[in-house]
C-alpha cells in the first residue's frame, strides 16, 4: 500500500513540474523592462567660437599667475608704458580723449586680483574692463583718476580716445549726413544689469539726456540702450558723454555664416 502511495506522489510531482516551468517570472520581466529604458546623457554645450555670447558660466580656479607684459592689447592698438601704439591712424575728431576714463597699466609681476583690489581702494572709481594682459579701463572723476598714480602696482596711466567707444564701421563713415545707430550705456557693477545713469563724484550723467537732444529715437531696447537716427556731426558729442559705453550700427538680422566653410573641414 505504501508503495502505491509513493508512486502516486511521484506521478503528481512530475505532472506539476511543467506548470512551474511555464509560469511567468514577474520579477525577472520587471528587471528586463528597467534595462530597456533609455539612459539620459547630459552633454555640456561648448560656447560658439564665432558668437559674441557664450553659454558656459565663468569658471573660477586657484593657482599662481605667470609674469605678464606691461601692456594692454586693444582693437585700436597696444598700450604700453609709453602710450598707445596705434595700428591705424584715427580720424582726428575721434582722437580726443575721454575725460572720465583712463587706461591703467599695472606691473606684470603683480597679480591681477591684487592690482584690481588696489585700484578699487581709490574712492569713486569703477573698473569697466580688464584689457589683457595687464590693463584696466578705469572710470572716475578727475581727482580720483589722478589718485591712481600713487598706487604701487600702477606703472602707467594713459588717456583713452573717443574712437575706443565707437565701432570701426562708424569711424570710416565719410559722406553720410545722417545714420542709424545703436547707443549703449554701462552695466551696473553690482548686478550687471544695463543702467541709464551713472555718478562720477558729485556729477550725474545719463544716456537718455544726451539721446534726447542728439537722436531721433526709433526704439528703446533697455535702460540706457537706444536705436535711432543721428546726424554724423553729433556722434562725437554722444561718444564724449561718460554715460556712454559703446556706439555701433544696429545689428543686421540676416541668415549668414562667414565661418561655415571652416567648421565643415
Amino acid at each position: 500500500m505504501s508503495n502505491h502511495i509513493h508512486a502516486l506522489l511521484m506521478l503528481l510531482l512530475m505532472l506539476l513540474m511543467p506548470l512551474s516551468a511555464i509560469e511567468p517570472n514577474n520579477h525577472v520581466e520587471e528587471s528586463e523592462n528597467w534595462r530597456e529604458i533609455p539612459q539620459i546623457e547630459y552633454t555640456k554645450i561648448q560656447s560658439d567660437p564665432n558668437s559674441v555670447r557664450g553659454l558656459d558660466n565663468s569658471v573660477l580656479s586657484e593657482g599662481s599667475e605667470n609674469t605678464r607684459l606691461n601692456q594692454a592689447e586693444t582693437r585700436l592698438g597696444i598700450y604700453d608704458e609709453r602710450g598707445l601704439r596705434l595700428d591705424n591712424q584715427l580720424p582726428e575728431i575721434f582722437s580726443t580723449p575721454r575725460f572720465d576714463i583712463v587706461m591703467v597699466i599695472v606691473n606684470g609681476e603683480v597679480g591681477l586680483w591684487a592690482a584690481q583690489e588696489e585700484i578699487l581702494s581709490i574712492n569713486d572709481v569703477v573698473i569697466r574692463a580688464h584689457i589683457p594682459p595687464s590693463g584696466f579701463f578705469v572710470q572716475g572723476d578727475t581727482s580720483s583718476l589722478h589718485a591712481l598714480k600713487s598706487l604701487p602696482s600702477v606703472v602707467a596711466i594713459h588717456p583713452v580716445p573717443l574712437a575706443m567707444f565707437v565701432s570701426d564701421e562708424i569711424l570710416s563713415i565719410k559722406d553720410e549726413m545722417e545714420i542709424a545707430l545703436r547707443v549703449e550705456g554701462w552695466r551696473s557693477s553690482s548686478d550687471g544689469l544695463p543702467v541709464d545713469e551713472i555718478e562720477l563724484g558729485e556729477w550725474k550723467w545719463s544716456v537718455s539726456d544726451i539721446i534726447q537732444s542728439r537722436m531721433e529715437v526709433s526704439d528703446v531696447l533697455d535702460a540706457g540702450r537706444f536705436e535711432g537716427m543721428v546726424e554724423v556731426s553729433n556722434i562725437v558729442q554722444i561718444a564724449s558723454n561718460p554715460a556712454i559705453s559703446w556706439i555701433r550700427l544696429p545689428p543686421g538680422f540676416e541668415i549668414h555664416n562667414d565661418n561655415s566653410r571652416g567648421h565643415m573641414q
